[in-house]
């Protein structure tokens, strides 16, 4: 099988599959424009996308780490540049991040629906997670974090007790 998925691939270019990736745009676009139905209504569908890419992932690694150059490892910078000379596994190590970082939005998006964060204040953060994944991420935890605290002091200045100073 690894044969057969590294001929076809060499046989249609690295250019050709790396294009093919573009299907996690679908995934964030689902994601942006169509957050209740990809959460919600069709709760696994948000799944699909990752488990498709991560499909393509594991089947070009499986058939392309043969062609890593002696020395490549993963335990030193040395050897992860090593593995990342060869072409290949380029468009592998970049599957790699297409997936986690897809699954990081996919999750971010069902967090924010879970405690009422508008999803007007999640677009952006979906983009910044899309193109850089752990300032995303932070931008999100940041986020999260000043929503609950304000829920939190909104609720006891609601019931009247207002903030704690300290009498």
């Amino acid at each position: 099988a690894e044969d057969g998925i590294r001929e076809f691939c060499l046989s249609r270019g690295l250019g050709d599959v790396y294009k093919r990736q573009g299907l996690t745009l679908l995934g964030w676009a689902a994601l942006i424009f169509f957050p209740q139905r990809f959460v919600a209504a069709a709760p696994d569908l948000g799944r699909w996308v990752p488990i498709a890419v991560s499909l393509l992932y594991v089947a070009l690694f499986f058939a392309f780490f043969e062609r890593a150059p002696a020395g490549t490892a993963f335990t030193s910078l040395g050897g992860l540049t090593l593995a990342f000379s060869v072409p290949e596994m380029v468009l592998v190590g970049w599957l790699h991040y297409l997936a986690v970082d897809l699954l990081l939005g996919l999750w971010q998006l069902r967090d924010s629906r879970s405690v009422g964060i508008s999803h007007a204040y999640m677009v952006p953060i979906l983009l910044l997670t899309c193109i850089a994944a752990p300032i995303g991420f932070l931008a999100y935890q940041l986020l999260r974090t000043v929503y609950l605290y304000s829920l939190n002091l909104q609720s006891s200045m609601t019931m009247g007790s207002g903030p704690d100073v300290g009498h």
